[in-house]
């Protein structure tokens, strides 16, 4: 008789982690004890993904067999293609989408009002059994609704049991909460099916689609790819825009209109990286918007005049795919280095403002102007980057020469361009009061009056605030530098009132030099966690415009309390080195609060004459002379060890009188040793960050308060200890500075054309008659950018930027960023070839810009 063997399972090892054979929990039993329940699980090689005609032989032994449904089209729709070449994902959502985002899961089984199906962006929903479990024990409602989609006859919602498939099923690790462990099983399945499906040639892709922060990082961490960021469109290129992703480390480019998939200029939104062998090169052509009728119009227009706009619009398509067409064929031939290219696949957060604009009159037919029906329209956004918008309006006769304000409201999947509403009208096109607000509003400047919240954080004495005597140690004293008596200075540009920053300079005993550069206190009157605090973090900059300034600060702080005026006492925030006369090395430095007393207020051409008089010998001269030797060997350290000097060229516009609305002069600003001296201690004071203009930036504010915390003056405010809140006000304080940057320069641009036009007229000449000899003013250009069909130049005496146009493409050359402009172009005696910082003649004059409705400059080459 032969012995029987009893065979026994090998014991497993004590860790969950070592054992997916099993699982295991612990619960409470009805008497209070807590007892640990483990169960077998089979773990198996023949759970599907559900694609139809998957290669893979588990999924297709699985088929045969009968195990699993083919739900998700091969192609990515049932119909065997896919719209217009784009690609079809398969999505996989976690636990909070379920549980948060019901009825936009079961919007996407058919057709929503005014939307195609859902299909054209997700082929396939996949709902890991992770999520079933979850969703089932937090809410059973949820829970039906959950399967009814996944059983509904016509759905291609894929139900995947991770959990026993060999190749997901996970084990909660040691320390791992419950939570954490189900999104790691979800991620595995994100990351199965885009393993899965890279072995495939058909177009599907996996996408996890998750509400959870730390899941998403976890998800990237783990080398599942999430790319989103701010689209930004181009200003030359209406077809083009890019999005810049911190995970991949560059700008994305994004080709064409399905491409961009309906983004504005500053949504966020989310981008799929497109294979290698698809990436393209930035353009090297012009492209300006089209200007076809689209779907405007009266109700009562009738259907010939609509078959029009129909057969303008596909015109305008047709031309827009051609051009595209064209454009990557040049790419691809081009031999420039391939850019990463994506395509927009969803908006995460839409950035919609209101946008100024004017009516384009040319999609309307002449009944509207006597209609009174409501009347369909476009209105042109003054920011070539923001599509034209649709509206319907009654006001079409008396807003047609006016400049409007214009919201967002949507924008429709199967519409051209976005639908809006009118606001309010700004004024008549070309007026300076609606020209100057239009431009505040293009550029998001805020400019509301001070809120009495916000004025009532002044000092009750207002303009009679004066620091107390030192002898009576009140609070503006508390551990303050008394500096009233050293030779301190301010030099500025004319006119200056907000006096950010003074300077001084001695010899000292050992015979180093001492200099100081004293900052305004502002921190002393804006208190953190103040209305006037909240204020000027979401001001974030005072503005400067051409015949106006737009404050952050209340009137009484910028160019009174806070200023450091002559002659009286203001607090300040000390910078003091020890320096070597002969190399400027360092020697120490120091940081304080301090009282000051400037002794003067100069300009830097005052400031220069005084230094450059030998018969100056007073103590304040001295000082701007050592100050100056200082910066000159400042300036040559910084120079040697490779600093890049980026100054560019400024102008100054003079106008009749400060209520005058025509400009009699611009003229460029002068550069002296004096700009010199001062930017070079500005730069010292900084070194890491703003310091040296609080009065006009609030990133100051804040790091003088994080600087007096480092001194010990005064505790940190909570607020700077959070991570989340700093980044939230400097990234609005950054919105803030790029929007008054730009508002300075369209400031100028507009006072400029005026005086452009004026200069015209008072040669005998015209400002709009390019190429007939009429235009009188000519300047020379260089050139900063080159396409095949134009050049942007810099006109440095105006300060100005242009773009030059060509009738015909030219020969383009992207790898030594030349253009050869044949003479039957350019209308010379010859052909030219033109690079970047190459020296040309322009001739400038002005034309009616179609968007803005107001004179702009335009150039063109002599």
């Amino acid at each position: 008789m032969s012995a029987i063997t009893i065979q026994k399972r090998p014991l497993a090892s004590t860790s969950a982690s070592t054992d997916l054979s099993r699982t295991s929990h612990r619960r409470r039993t009805l008497r209070g004890n807590v007892v640990r329940v483990v169960r077998e699980r089979y773990l198996r090689e023949d759970i599907a993904c559900g694609v139809a005609g998957c290669p893979v032989s588990s999924c297709k032994n699985a088929i045969k067999l009968r195990l699993a449904a083919e739900k998700i089209p091969a192609t990515g729709t049932r119909n065997g293609s896919i719209a217009n070449g784009t690609q079809a994902f398969v999505c996989i959502i976690d636990s909070n989408v379920a549980l948060g985002q019901m009825d936009l899961l079961e919007s996407m089984l058919g057709n929503l009002p005014g939307k195609t199906p859902a299909a054209l962006t997700f082929s396939s929903i996949v709902v890991p059994q992770t999520v079933l479990e979850e969703v089932r024990h937090r809410s059973l409602p949820l829970y039906n609704r959950l399967s009814a989609l996944l059983d509904a006859p016509e759905s291609s919602w894929v139900r995947f049991w991770n959990e026993a498939a060999s190749a997901t099923a996970t084990v909660r690790q040691p320390g791992e909460t419950p939570n954490d462990h189900a999104d790691r099983a979800i991620r595995s399945v994100a990351e199965y099916y885009r393993s899965h499906l890279e072995q495939r040639k058909a177009p599907l892709e996996a996408v996890l689609l998750t509400d959870d922060r730390d899941n998403m990082t976890k998800a990237r961490a783990a080398g599942l790819i999430s790319l989103n960021g701010h689209f930004n469109a181009s200003q030359y290129n209406v077809l083009e825009g890019s999005v810049r992703s911190d995970a991949l480390g560059q700008a994305i480019l994004i080709r064409g209109r399905e491409a961009m998939n309906r983004a504005i200029d500053g949504d966020i939104v989310a981008v799929r990286l497109l294979p290698e062998s698809q990436w393209l090169t930035e353009t090297d052509e012009v492209k300006g918007g089209s200007g076809g009728n689209d779907d405007a119009g009266s109700d009562e227009e009738d259907d010939e005049a609509r078959e029009e706009q129909l057969r303008e619009e596909e015109q305008e398509d047709q031309e827009e795919r051609q051009a595209l067409a064209r454009q990557e064929r040049r790419a691809r031939s081009s031999g420039g280095k391939p850019q990463p290219t994506g395509k927009v696949v969803g908006v995460v957060r839409r950035n919609w403002r209101s946008y100024v604009c004017t009516l384009d009159a040319r999609t309307l037919p002449p009944s509207a102007f006597s209609s009174t029906g409501a009347t369909s329209l476009l209105a042109l956004p003054v920011s070539s980057r923001i599509p034209r918008i649709r509206i319907r309006t009654r006001q079409v006769s008396s807003l047609i020469d006016q400049k409007v304000l214009v919201a967002l409201d949507d924008w429709r999947i199967s519409s051209r361009y976005p639908d809006g509403h009118f606001v309010r009208a700004l004024g008549r096109t070309e007026s300076n009061e609606a020209e100057q607000e239009s431009l505040l509003l293009e550029h998001d400047v805020p400019y509301r009056p001070f809120s009495t919240a916000v004025l009532d954080c002044l000092p009750s004495e207002g303009d009679s605030w004066k620091v107390s005597p030192k002898e009576q140690a009140g609070p503006a004293w508390r551990d303050r530098v008394d500096l009233r008596a050293e030779q301190i200075c301010s030099i500025d540009p004319p006119g200056c009132q907000d006096i950010d920053d003074a300077l001084h300079a001695k010899i000292l005993p050992n015979g180093n030099v001492e200099a100081g550069v004293h900052i305004a206190d502002v921190s002393y009157f804006v208190r953190s966690e103040t209305p006037m605090d909240s204020e000027a973090a979401s001001r974030g900059t005072t503005v400067y415009l051409v015949d106006k300034r737009i404050d952050m600060l209340p009137h009484l702080l910028g160019t009174n309390l806070c200023s450091l005026r002559p002659h009286v006492e203001r607090l300040a925030f000390s910078a003091i080195w020890e320096l070597n006369p002969k190399t400027a090395d360092i020697v120490s430095v120091r940081f304080h609060k301090s009282v000051i007393a400037s002794k003067e207020a100069f300009t830097y051409e005052e400031a220069q004459l005084r230094k450059d008089d030998p018969r100056k010998k007073d103590a304040i001269t001295q000082s701007i002379r050592l100050l100056n030797d200082l910066a000159i060997k400042l300036k040559g350290k910084r120079m040697q060890a490779g600093a890049l000097n980026l100054a560019s060229p400024e102008v100054r516009i003079h106008l009749d009188s400060a209520e005058s609305t025509a400009p009699i002069d611009v003229e460029q600003k002068e550069m002296r040793e004096t700009n010199s001296l001062v930017e070079e201690f500005m730069l010292l004071a900084n070194i890491y960050t703003h310091f040296t203009s609080p009065i006009r930036r609030y990133a100051d504010v804040l790091t003088h308060r994080q600087l007096a915390a480092a001194i010990a003056y005064e505790p940190l405010p909570a607020n700077l200890q959070n991570k989340g809140h700093v980044e939230k006000v400097l990234n609005n304080v950054n919105k803030r500075h790029r929007g008054a940057q730009q508002a300075g320069r369209a400031s100028v641009e507009y006072w400029v054309g005026l005086s452009i036009a004026r200069k015209n007229q008072e040669a005998g000449g015209s400002a709009k008659s390019f190429g007939t000899g009429e235009i009188k003013l000519h300047e020379d250009a260089f050139v900063i950018r080159t396409f095949r069909n134009g050049i942007a130049v810099f006109v440095s005496a105006y300060g100005l930027e242009g773009l030059i146009t060509f009738d015909k493409d030219c020969d383009f050359d992207g790898e030594q960023y030349t253009v050869r402009v044949p003479a039957t172009v350019s209308g010379l005696k010859q052909d030219l070839i033109l690079g970047i910082f190459d020296r040309v003649r322009v001739e400038i004059g002005t034309e009616k810009d179609k968007n803005t409705q107001r004179s702009r400059v335009k150039m063109a080459l002599l």
